[in-house]
């Protein structure tokens, strides 16, 4: 049962939330995504070079059948030197907090990860929530030199001082067939 306002339970044949590269035509949308968390707080304030770097490596969560309604983004920005990424920008839209679409960008991530042959993915948040939803998908908490030094040049001290670190390690892709049969 599905009410008009979109309150109830929906059952469909196939997956109703859709994690993808962002295309072009989402960068506006998104934009107005990340404004919006930098303007509540929840994100880092961003110079337009920065927000441009965040859409070429950007994901959106998408619901619905294609090309489905945008309800939360997050970017994996590579360190390919130490065979890294990061996980930057995760914010979902206010009427979908709570819904699992923020697990739905982390497990994406991961996966994508995992594909590229990444050592380990990590992140840094200073909320609360963003904390929790890490630990949940099997991020740990970590100093901030546990992850790759490229990650603070030019970092602000006094937020380095701020985020909470966190960090999951990565399976190599051969690794994986051997443990998941």
């Amino acid at each position: 049962l599905f009410t008009y306002e979109g309150c109830g339970t929906l059952f469909t044949l196939t997956d109703y939330c859709h994690v993808e590269k962002l295309g072009i035509d989402d960068f506006h949308e998104v934009e107005k995504l990340l404004e919006r968390g930098e303007r509540e707080g929840h994100l880092k304030p961003r110079t337009q070079m920065e927000t441009a770097r965040l859409l070429l490596h950007g994901y959106g969560a998408r619901l619905g059948p294609a090309p489905g309604e945008l309800a939360g983004f997050c970017a994996l920005f590579p360190y390919h030197a130490d065979m890294t990424a990061e996980i930057v920008g995760l914010s979902t839209i206010t009427r979908y907090q709570g819904e699992g679409i923020g697990g739905r960008l982390v497990d994406r991530m991961v996966l994508e990860g995992e594909r590229q042959g990444l050592t380990y993915l990590f992140a840094c948040t200073t909320q609360d929530g963003a904390q929790r939803l890490f630990e949940r998908h099997g991020f740990r908490r970590v100093v901030p030199d546990a992850v790759t030094e490229a990650k603070w040049r030019g970092y602000a001290p006094e937020r380095k001082r701020q985020v909470a670190v966190f960090r999951r390690d990565l399976q190599p892709p051969e690794s994986q067939a051997e443990t998941h049969p």
